[in-house]
């Protein structure tokens, strides 16, 4: 059997609850799935207001997610019982919540906004209570079984309908993207990182089975941003040298593969699957976040143009293709404005500076692990994810629950061996 990564006593918060019910770990999956799309639908019916069978099946989940948070929230107000930490983090995103909200008054689509701003509130309110009421443990061991179970889903979602997983790109070539059920990359960098981090006691097999999956998956997903990731995680195990195992042979299985595509020149071939030429633009997202700055300063650079709806009405306009602003700073940008980008920044930056001391300060499988997955949810939230709903979403939440305490953590057991070493005697 594989190890599952201890934590420690240190961490604990408030009073821990002996293991998630079940009602808790459903709707923690359902979250983080999205839940999936199961169709295409036209970008403009959101403006509109259209429901569908899906639309309600979300309503649902979030209101069922929002009466969870609050029950669980009734514990707050009794005395000598404090299960809810609201930490920096939490109180920066609940201000980002309310600055989205505020574009709700000048968004052309204010129902999708408020949605929109719901589905952030949501995840940040439910993912800071399942970490207080179960642990960090209990809620990296729940993303990676979520994640797990969507690496398994992709590929059996390939073979019943194609469809809802597979995309032509630029180049005619079918590419393995999980758009209607979850994004295969980032599922599957996800399960790989936690899967490595050994959060989780598996067996051999399932371990072994997992690993190849996930290695599949980002190969298939012909993803760039996956592979820079694998490089990233390459490049971090060679700076850090982590007493983790795990990650060490996997860096060199990196490696090794690194050498063998520049030794067989088979980086020059992708370019039948992917477009070299969108690499420096990132398949036009430099031009769109361009555009979308420029509308949002011109227009209301104050409180932005609606979350979401700004980028449904005004990115369509400069390229149909790309739909969203593909990045939760832009998103955040132009549906927001300057107040809103300004507090996400400061959240991440806030963030950040937990998630490389734990990095860094760390010895464990853990630590080292929640570091680069950190890393990897600030990329793609940069590039295409946002922190409203969604695989990314829930991590990056997650997360913002999570380092505080393992910050926290770090200090106690500092300070524990600093006073548990054994005194010298002066001669």
């Amino acid at each position: 059997m594989t190890t599952s990564a201890s934590l420690g006593p240190s961490i604990s918060v408030g009073n821990l609850e002996s293991r998630p019910s079940t009602v808790s770990c459903a709707l923690f999956f359902l979250l983080f799935s999205g839940p999936p799309r199961f169709r295409e639908r036209d970008p403009a019916a959101s403006l509109r207001g259209d429901i569908d069978a899906v639309v309600i099946l979300h309503v649902i989940v979030l209101i069922v997610s929002g009466l969870w948070v609050f029950y669980q929230m009734r514990f707050y107000f009794q005395e000598n019982f404090r299960p809810v930490g609201f930490r920096l983090p939490q109180k920066l995103g609940l201000g980002l919540v309310a600055a989205l909200g505020l574009s709700t008054f000048v968004s052309a689509a204010p129902s999708l906004t408020a949605f929109m701003v719901y589905k952030m509130f949501i995840s940040l309110m439910f993912t800071m209570v399942f970490v207080e009421r179960y642990g960090v443990e209990a809620c990296l061991k729940k993303l990676f079984q979520a994640s797990a179970v969507l690496c398994v889903a992709v590929p059996a979602a390939l073979l019943v309908n194609p469809d809802l997983v597979v995309v032509t790109t630029e180049t005619g070539a079918l590419r393995l993207r999980g758009d209607y059920i979850a994004g295969t990359e980032v599922v599957a960098l996800i399960c790989l990182v936690l899967l490595l981090a050994g959060v989780q006691k598996i067996s051999k097999i399932t371990y072994g089975l997992l690993l190849i999956l996930c290695c599949v998956l980002l190969v298939a997903s012909l993803s760039r941003s996956a592979y820079v990731s694998l490089f990233v995680i390459f490049l971090l195990v060679l700076l850090k040298r982590p007493r983790s195992k795990p990650f060490r042979r996997f860096a060199r299985l990196s490696g090794l593969a690194i050498v063998l595509v520049l030794a067989l020149d088979m980086a020059s071939s992708f370019s039948q699957y992917r477009n070299p030429e969108s690499i420096l633009t990132l398949s036009d997202r430099v031009g769109l976040w361009t555009y979308l700055s420029t509308v949002t300063l011109q227009k209301s650079p104050l409180l932005g143009l609606g979350y979401y709806a700004a980028s449904r009405i005004y990115g369509p306009q400069y390229n149909a293709d790309l739909g969203t602003a593909h990045s939760m700073f832009f998103e955040t940008l132009a549906g927001g404005g300057i107040l809103a980008f300004t507090i996400l920044v400061i959240l991440c930056l806030v963030m950040s500076s937990d998630a490389v001391r734990v990095f860094f300060n760390g010895n464990t499988n853990l630590s080292f692990g929640v570091g680069i997955l950190f890393l990897l949810t600030l990329m793609y939230g940069f590039i295409g994810a946002t922190v409203d709903s969604g695989p990314t979403a829930i991590t990056f939440w997650s997360l913002a629950a999570s380092l505080p305490v393992l910050r926290r953590s770090l200090v106690s057991d500092q300070v524990a061996m600093t006073f548990n070493q054994p005194l010298i005697e002066v001669p």
